[in-house]
């Protein structure tokens, strides 16, 4: 009867030691990495923003390009990676990681006049935002 008692109590001690190592292992910040890394990326909720629609050509004026990524469900997602092209001028960086905001951050500039239609893509994924920038001449 002594030993029944001492088999439980000793099943009882590997359980609770298992489950004491398991959450040490992969416990709650694992679980919370995981969990941000399998978000999808929402294309219409992310986000192409400009801070000017219009630059002096030829001078150091330019346009700042913020791109959020987001999930479907309007979190932001870091660590993403965001390219970005134009048809006119010149855009710098052409590829960069989303900031722990979600934000990645592009400058455009060209030294003749014309308009620059931007073209952004998250993880190869074109977003259909469209963003034309016009480089107008100097008053």
């Amino acid at each position: 009867m002594q030993d029944k008692k001492m088999n439980y109590f000793y099943i009882a001690f590997i359980f609770l030691f298992v489950m004491t190592v398991g959450f040490a292992a992969f416990g709650r910040n694992l679980s919370t990495k995981t969990r941000a890394s399998q978000k999808d990326i929402s294309i219409a909720k992310s986000l192409l923003i400009a801070d000017k629609l219009e630059i002096t050509a030829g001078s150091s004026d330019f346009a700042q390009i913020s791109i959020f990524v987001r999930a479907e469900d309007g979190t932001i997602l870091p660590n993403r990676l965001v390219d970005i092209t134009t048809t006119f001028g010149s855009v710098n960086p052409t590829s960069a990681q989303t900031d722990n905001y979600g934000k990645a951050v592009f400058v455009v500039r060209s030294p003749t006049v014309g308009d620059a239609n931007l073209t952004a893509r998250i993880n190869g994924v074109i977003i259909p935002q469209a963003l034309t920038i016009k480089f107008i001449a100097a008053q």
